[in-house]
């Protein structure tokens, strides 16, 4: 009984000092809720230090999205009127949202306009070229237009809630320089062919079977972006586009861009690229006289000038070619030599012509047409026009980062004497093989393409390193490389961005942005 008590008495004792608090939990829970809240605290401090860095990143943002704003409101406009550039500043302009000015670089008083649903807003700055301090509506094209590659720059600067941004635009024509080979109609000239002026039409325009259309054959190589107005006609395996690249492939006719010949069986092009069926019509301008009326004195000659140009240091050699039938020796008068002109520009005008292009004998002209024969290795940005043909009658060799440009109002041609086609192909001085061009050629009215082209025997390979526009086909060889050349023509990615000096644009087309880049730091026009 006893034993029985004490042990209840012992259990009474260990409930009691259970329930018995000396602190210690307390002091354990306490602690819990000191470091909790000192967490707490420093969690608070870290979000509100983050605040302000995360609504600067939003602000720049804003700032970037608001000065694409203004490049994209220039180029609504620019695509609505071509001629947009042209009219600089448009203060006044009812057809312009408010404010309808556009800045000037440097003007005191800026125009800023809202982004539609921001806060943001965005200026626009015209950026005047060759040494121009602004653009002039009354001379819009030698203040806008550089005349080293046909651009023209805006900057455009965004703001969001003080932080800015600016970038730079520059706009480039669609023009032939987009492309390694451009042609307005893909058959042969009808001053060479004899085709009647109803041969005069493009494929889709219903020109028909009978016309002396030429062929893309097995062998020829255009290593870049092509474009025609007409359609490809196609004998064997040619290429078209670098391998691994993705050039496009135009063609304006609305259906296909290619079509097989049939007589030449299984035909099919390597495409490397994109083929762009009903692309967009570009126009020949009808003449050189924008060119000619930049040139003067010594780089205006008059007449057939043999030009040999020279590098390192950069010269222009210039002597009368021979009348005929001297062209069969060599010239032994001494060249004139002369710094190349300021504005990039030479251009041989014709005296006493009278003549057109006769295959049969091409070299047979007067003294006085505007025949430009050209070779030699260049190292400073020029352009050669001629009232009448260029005749390439040497390698043209690229030094350095150097441009050149031939514009012919008719052919531009490479030299291939004979003496008699039918009979006897012996060659006349200075027959050339392999020819290598570093060139953007345009003709305006006929063709690029090789003198005597169906006589002899294989000349080689044509090499091309450049652009090449014309209005015909031209030819430069006949059945896969028998006699004549093999094209290889390879695209001169600079002519993306650059051009050789004035050198021409198509008649009416549209501007595109060549050139996208943000201005660091940003441009500091007043914002107020």
């Amino acid at each position: 009984m006893r034993v029985i008590e004490t042990v209840k008495s012992l259990a009474a004792s260990i409930r009691a000092r259970v329930r018995e608090e000396h602190g210690f939990t307390m002091v354990v829970v306490m602690g819990v809720l000191l470091v909790a809240t000192a967490f707490s605290v420093a969690a608070i401090a870290a979000a509100d230090n983050d605040d302000p860095q995360a609504r600067k990143d939003s602000d720049s943002k804003q700032a970037y999205a608001a000065a694409e704003a203004g490049i994209n409101y220039y180029v609504f406009h620019l695509n609505n009127d071509n001629a947009f550039w042209s009219a600089c500043t448009h203060t006044g302009d009812a057809n312009l949202p408010a404010p309808t000015a556009l800045n000037q670089v440097g003007q005191g008083s800026p125009s800023w306009r809202n982004v539609p649903g921001a806060s943001s807003q965005f200026a626009i700055e015209l950026l005047p070229a060759n040494g121009a301090a602004s653009c002039d509506p009354n001379n819009a094209q030698q203040t806008m237009i550089d005349q080293n590659s046909g651009t023209f720059r805006i900057r455009s600067t965004g703001v969001a809630n003080g932080v800015r941004r600016s970038i730079v635009a520059t706009f480039k024509r669609r023009g032939f320089l987009d492309y390694v080979w451009f042609t307005d109609y893909e058959i042969r000239d009808p001053l060479i062919s004899g085709d009647p002026a109803s041969c005069v039409k493009h494929w889709w325009e219903g020109r028909g079977n009978g016309c002396s259309e030429i062929n893309f054959v097995t062998g020829d190589s255009m290593q870049g972006p092509i474009h025609t107005n007409d359609e490809f006609l196609v004998c064997g395996t040619p290429i078209f586009g670098r391998s691994g690249g993705n050039d496009k492939v135009e063609a304006t006719n609305p259906g296909t861009v290619w079509r097989p010949n049939n007589s030449c069986g299984n035909s099919t092009p390597t495409i490397n690229g994109t083929p762009v069926p009903n692309a967009p019509l570009m126009s020949l301008p009808p003449s050189n006289s924008q060119l000619a009326s930049l040139a003067s004195g010594t780089f205006k000659p008059t007449g057939r000038t043999d030009i040999e140009l020279r590098a390192n240091p950069a010269k222009i050699c210039m002597r009368p070619m021979p009348a005929y039938p001297a062209y069969w020796t060599q010239n032994a008068a001494t060249y004139s030599c002369y710094d190349p002109p300021a504005n990039g520009v030479l251009y041989i005008q014709s005296g006493t012509c009278g003549v057109t292009y006769d295959q049969s004998d091409p070299y047979n002209v007067p003294a006085g047409c505007g025949e430009a024969w050209v070779h030699g290795t260049y190292s400073s940005n020029l352009t050669i026009g001629a009232d009448k043909d260029v005749v390439v009658d040497g390698d043209l060799i690229r030094s350095g980062n150097s441009m050149l440009g031939l514009i012919a109002n008719n052919f531009v041609r490479v030299y291939h004497p004979v003496k008699n086609c039918s009979n006897d192909t012996t060659s006349g001085s200075g027959l050339l093989g392999n020819v290598e061009v570093d060139a953007a050629i345009l003709s305006l009215n006929h063709s690029w393409a090789v003198d005597n082209y169906g006589c002899g025997s294989s000349l080689g390979t044509l090499t091309v390193k450049g652009a090449i526009a014309q209005k015909f086909r031209g030819t430069v060889g006949t059945s896969n490389g028998a006699t004549g050349y093999l094209k290889n023509y390879q695209y001169d990615d600079r002519l993306v961005f650059r051009s050789p000096p004035s050198f021409l644009d198509p008649v009416q087309t549209s501007w595109r942005i060549a050139r996208y880049n943000e201005q660091l730091p940003p441009s500091t026009l007043t914002h107020p």
